[in-house]
């Protein structure tokens, strides 16, 4: 019997910010997902690089555009 995959709740190019931060922090923009236990996203921040975070420690933001 076969199983699916688990869904990972990110998905490439959304938008997102580290649990921890407060609100209205620095938004950062989901570039990659590494599938592997422990699933981690890489995100890339405005003006501060990229880095691999925890899936767990993410959570999504909504931004409106013009």
């Amino acid at each position: 019997m076969s199983t699916a995959a688990p869904r990972l709740a990110l998905q490439i190019g959304q938008t997102v910010r580290r649990r921890t931060d407060p609100e209205g922090a620095v938004v950062g923009v989901v570039v990659g997902l590494v599938l592997l236990e422990p699933s981690q996203a890489l995100v890339r921040w405005p003006g501060a690089g990229s880095t691999f975070e925890p899936e767990d420690s993410l959570v999504e933001v909504f931004v409106l555009r013009r």
